[in-house]
């Protein structure tokens, strides 16, 4: 059986139709394994993947966190061969110092400052989805036990 939070960041993902949902289960895998990996919360990545292209619906060359070249070179998005090699930087960036052991509000304000006479929802809408995941997960955990021990059945 898929860890709760698979299921969970798999539930947020169908909610907001990012695809089918053997893709939405398939990158949900792939979002926790990279969290795992790099020792980053579970939720950050779908939900930087929902904030900034819509789950990829708003998307250039495989891009779809917006990430612009580094390091002086030249000006543009950075072109990625697969979502996944995107998702595995995504990962490793959010692992760096400058997000680790950061509230989400410090996060959010990093990751996305605000612009001057703008509203800023940014870290609202995040909180909001963090919470929905978390939310997911704890279902699914309470869940578990009735479907282990037969008490309820799967479809």
């Amino acid at each position: 059986m898929p860890s709760s939070r698979v299921l969970a960041v798999s539930s947020l993902l169908d909610r907001f139709k990012c695809g089918t949902r053997i893709d939405d289960f398939n990158t949900a895998t792939t979002f926790v394994t990279l969290s795992d990996k790099y020792k980053i919360p579970y939720q950050y990545i779908p939900i930087f993947y929902l904030k900034e292209s819509s789950c990829s619906k708003h998307m250039l060359f495989n891009n779809p966190f917006g990430k612009m070249k580094r390091g002086g070179e030249s000006a543009g998005l950075v072109h990625y061969s697969s979502l996944n090699e995107a998702f595995e930087d995504e990962a490793e960036y959010l692992a760096t110092p400058l997000y680790a052991g950061k509230t989400i509000s410090q996060i959010t304000h990093i990751y996305c400052p605000p612009r001057a006479g703008e509203v800023y929802t940014y870290t609202a809408d995040f909180q909001k989805y963090y919470k929905q995941i978390t939310d997911y997960q704890e279902n699914y955990d309470d869940l578990t036990p009735m479907l282990e021990n037969g008490v309820i059945e799967r479809n």
